[in-house]
């Protein structure tokens, strides 16, 4: 275990840290709730990385997952959505990329439950805790009935995600906009070049971030910018600036390949803020007051837990590793 590793391993208990300061409630911890999310993601990315039973599901699953994607294309796009996507865009420079995508997306179960119940913990028991409760349904009198219920049901919540993503996107378009002319007037002053927008401000508030991951200093600058702007362009087009860099050579070490990797893996991003509001509110109008502030933390939280699922990833993941795709 080199450097590196060890600066992986703090990195957990920082981003855990960090999380507790943007608490809403720093006294009310479940902490065995905590320490157990931690303990569970070392325990699954030990057993993935260095146990050679673990390598080798590892692989076999990479292997399976490569091959419907190879065999089955329209399927595979069906079965496995965005993973189709993500495979294909960096299996050309990184062959074991499938496992590693299915690796983090177990690894970030915990890591979401563990953020979660640090940023926004529970304030009262809940009421039906050790009960068994029955779930309740209005049965539909008919089958052509349930049908208009769901799709009327459906329609609703699709129009409220469509709404809710273009005002998000559209007002972040109008934030680079006003970011992008602010530095035109700015730059010739001070003498720099480059473009001011949302993307790139993300990608050097992600700087520090970036370097408690473990990522080694040659390459943090570059990966910082990549992890930053997914906040938001979404994951799919920073995977496909991670396949850039590295078919470009700008990531000079492979660790830093499979770190970017795990961190980038979910749904932390504006998009998926406002998918998540407007399905609330599609289900549940009588949320949309308070639901606000509840996003934004949600996406505090999944941000950090991509980055704790990266931290993980680092602290036990070594340069000769055969899960990075050599012998």
């Amino acid at each position: 275990m080199d450097v590196h590793n060890l600066v992986s391993f703090a990195g957990i208990f920082i981003l855990a840290a960090l999380a507790w300061l943007l608490s809403s409630d720093r006294r009310n911890m479940n902490w065995r709730v905590i320490g157990w999310g931690i303990a569970l993601q070392l325990l699954m990315a030990g057993f993935i990385f260095r146990v050679p039973a673990g390598t080798r599901v590892f692989l076999a699953v990479n292997d399976a997952v490569v091959r419907v994607l190879d065999s089955a294309g329209a399927g595979s796009r069906f079965v496995f959505g965005r993973l189709a996507l993500y495979v294909l865009t960096l299996r050309g420079q990184f062959p074991t990329i499938a496992g590693h995508l299915i690796s983090a997306s177990l690894l970030s179960a915990p890591a979401a439950l563990v953020m979660s119940k640090i940023i926004l913990p529970e304030r009262q028991e809940p009421e039906t805790l050790g009960m068994h409760v029955e779930p309740y349904y209005e049965k539909d009198s008919s089958l052509f009935e349930a049908i208009i219920n769901g799709a009327d049901a459906g329609v609703w919540m699709v129009v409220g995600i469509v709404a809710l993503l273009i005002a998000v996107l559209g007002l972040v378009a109008l934030v680079d906009l006003g970011l992008s002319s602010l530095g035109d007037l700015v730059n010739p002053m001070l003498g720099i070049k480059g473009q001011w927008s949302l993307r790139g401000l993300f990608g050097y508030l992600f700087y520090p971030l970036t370097l408690v991951l473990g990522v080694p200093l040659s390459d943090v600058r570059e990966v910082s910018r990549i992890i930053g702007e997914r906040l938001i362009v979404t994951e799919v087009a920073s995977y496909g600036d991670l396949a850039v860099a590295m078919k470009q050579g700008l990531l000079k070490n492979p660790r830093s390949v499979v770190i970017t990797t795990y961190a980038l893996c979910g749904f932390a991003h504006i998009a998926s803020m406002a998918i998540f509001v407007g399905s609330a509110c599609a289900l549940a109008p009588q949320l949309t007051k308070g639901i606000g502030p509840v996003a934004v933390r949600a996406l505090v939280a999944a941000t950090l837990a991509c980055l704790m699922t990266a931290c993980v990833a680092g602290t036990f993941f070594t340069g000769d590793s055969i899960l990075l795709g050599g012998s």
